[in-house]
């Protein structure tokens, strides 16, 4: 009861924390994997659709715009991981889907449970898990990262900058679903997404200092930036970073609070206007 109790908690918050040092590896089961997995996929979404659906208002909820998104994300991450696992690393079919299913969802939600060293994983799964780091959960959820209403925006705003340049007299609004997003939003999604990749940049940066490789200074940026916990290299799913210099650990502690903090929030604190008014 207590490990079942303090896993519930760290999957329904996305944190990822486990009582065992092999993370849900330990109890080499298939069922607690899948367990985890459907509830770590439930935390990623948004809890205002979750409350909409517990008052039966299921038109909403499954007609949501960013769920189906986010949704759509995690089975193609699911589908071209499970598939390289099956045919380049030789895994059952059975393996794939749950090692692959589990380190998407993981890694997505910025969980960062893990039960696979995904760096012995082949090139093309690896890379296109370590592509997942970027994303997030959805807005209103407890994970972390980008979020998938910022990628649905940046997408939609994209689609609509290649149709403007083919017709440039038409006005084309950005659209998610039948809502038009104001270009304020627009405006502001692009410079959070600007900022954040900034500021990994910097983080990675940082870390090499300390004579990182730049695989490593990479993974420890994102996986603090986006809250997600392992990264990569010598920060991977099997390491910790209980080696990296006191002043490395300082700057990753700044970095998990600003993306905790979805940065704009943290700049504001910063802003002397901010504490003139």
């Amino acid at each position: 009861w207590f490990e079942a109790i303090n896993h519930a908690f760290a999957t329904m918050a996305t944190g990822g924390f486990s009582t065992k040092n092999a993370s849900i590896e330990a109890f080499n089961s298939v069922y607690i994997d899948w367990v985890i997995i459907i509830f770590m996929f439930l935390a990623g979404i948004n809890f205002a659709l979750h409350f909409r659906l517990f008052r039966g208002d299921r038109r909403l909820f499954f007609a949501n715009r960013e769920l189906r998104f986010y949704t759509l994300v995690v089975f193609i991450g699911i589908a071209v991981i499970s598939t390289s696992l099956w045919i380049i690393n030789n895994y059952t079919i059975g393996e794939s889907l749950r090692y692959g299913a589990f380190q998407v969802v993981s890694i997505l939600t910025s969980t960062g449970f893990g039960t696979d060293d995904y760096e012995l994983w082949n090139s093309i799964g690896a890379f296109f898990l370590f592509l997942l780091f970027f994303t997030g959960g959805c807005a209103g959820s407890t994970g972390g990262g980008i979020k998938m209403i910022r990628w649905l925006i940046l997408i939609r705003n994209t689609a609509r900058e290649i149709k403007q340049i083919v017709h440039p007299k038409a006005i084309l609004p950005v659209r998610i679903g039948d809502q038009a997003i104001n270009q304020n939003i627009q405006r502001t999604v692009l410079s959070f997404f600007i900022l954040y990749i900034f500021i990994f940049a910097a983080g990675a940066f940082i870390i090499s200092l300390f004579g990182y490789d730049i695989l490593s200074s990479i993974g420890a940026s994102i996986a603090a930036i986006g809250n997600i916990g392992p990264g990569w290299g010598d920060f991977g799913p099997t390491d910790n970073f209980a080696g990296l210099p006191y002043p490395g650990k300082w700057v990753l502690i700044l970095l998990m609070m600003v993306g905790r903090l979805e940065i704009f929030t943290v700049l504001i604190i910063f802003s002397p206007a901010f504490w003139r008014q």
